[in-house]
């Protein structure tokens, strides 16, 4: 179970710094996206109020999901097979 835990917090960590990754890669790409001929266009309004709403706040939120998602998994599998 301890290993489980751990390997929960390192890939809470990496899960982190690759959302953190993700929201300053677009955070370059929105803005030039969204400018040219077609920026009043409503698709591209549409996905960048899509792209907007990938704060890092709610990556956060999905990286934590996903890892206490792992963990009970784990925790599952390990009561059934211990």
């Amino acid at each position: 179970m301890w290993t489980a835990i751990a390997r929960g917090g390192i890939g809470l960590v990496m899960l982190l710094f690759l959302m953190w990754v993700l929201r300053s890669t677009l955070d370059i790409i929105i803005p030039m996206g969204t400018t040219g001929a077609y920026a009043d266009a409503a698709s591209v309004a549409r996905v960048s109020g899509y792209f907007g709403a990938m704060t890092l706040q709610n990556l956060t939120l999905i990286a934590a999901l996903a890892v206490g998602v792992f963990l009970l998994g784990r925790a599952a599998v390990e009561r059934r097979v211990g």
